[in-house]
């Protein structure tokens, strides 16, 4: 075979074969030849905007950023600051900010907290509460506390909780048995209504499928005292001005979360 059929022989060798297969993880992530759906990359996807190498704004992901709020809150001083009216607020003075602090240590604790047995009649023994209620102890003290009615604790939304009385005969009394004591030493429990979360001027509706108090518009927020925009379900403040509405503590000012 001379020179010429040589060449000629190798030039159709390869064009039937084709051309080498590209080297390992430089191939498309489908896998099978075709176009991924998903890109190439197969991890998370970023949300932020991207440059690309020639200075070029890229266009996947968006160039909004997240909205954020800070909080309303009263500097201070130490604890006198935070009840300026000589009234007990529940809130104490911790790094320079008025705050809330939990005083719990037990599930039992919230559940007579928030079933509010602590606000019926004082009572020593059972004869001294009417025949629907029970003296029950609560915080050392005994309470006249409603029993579970002949159709049930549930009209009432409510739970039947059996309980012992002063003493010691087994009662069934009416109680929020969900209320629970969190991390943070602050008593909670899901919310039925909208009254559940009157107290928390931030977070002023229910969202009964979760049993979480939240906001949905920004009106809420000032019309509640608790900033100017509503973020992830949360009330908060872009500045010190947003913390001038209602609230049962004055001087506010806006601070980051």
């Amino acid at each position: 075979m001379n020179r010429c059929q040589t060449l000629l022989a190798l030039a159709c060798l390869v064009g039937c074969v084709g051309a080498p297969p590209p080297p390992p993880g430089t191939g498309d992530a489908s896998g099978d030849g075709g176009s991924s759906e998903t890109g190439a990359s197969t991890g998370p996807v970023e949300t932020s905007s991207a440059s690309t190498e020639d200075g070029a704004e890229g266009t996947t992901g968006t160039t909004e950023e997240p909205p954020t709020a800070g909080i309303c809150a009263r500097p201070c001083a130490d604890d006198l600051d935070c009840s300026p009216d000589g009234e007990p607020s529940g809130l104490v003075c911790i790094d320079e900010l008025c705050t809330a602090l939990g005083s719990c240590t037990s599930d039992g604790q919230c559940v007579a907290e928030l079933s509010h047995w602590g606000d019926g009649a004082p009572c020593s023994l059972p004869a001294e509460c009417i025949d629907s209620e029970a003296c029950i102890g609560v915080s050392g003290r005994g309470h006249c506390v409603p029993r579970e009615p002949t159709e049930g604790c549930e009209r009432v939304g409510l739970d039947p909780i059996p309980l012992v009385d002063v003493q010691g005969e087994r009662v069934v009394v009416c109680g929020r048995a969900d209320a629970s004591c969190g991390d943070d030493g602050l008593c909670a429990a899901p919310c039925q209504g909208d009254d559940d979360c009157a107290t928390t001027p931030a977070t002023p509706l229910c969202d009964t499928s979760s049993g979480r108090c939240r906001c949905d518009a920004d009106e809420q927020c000032r019309e509640g005292g608790a900033g100017d925009r509503c973020v992830g379900g949360r009330c908060g403040c872009t500045d010190d001005s947003a913390c001038e509405g209602p609230s049962p503590v004055d001087g506010r000012v806006c601070v980051p979360r």
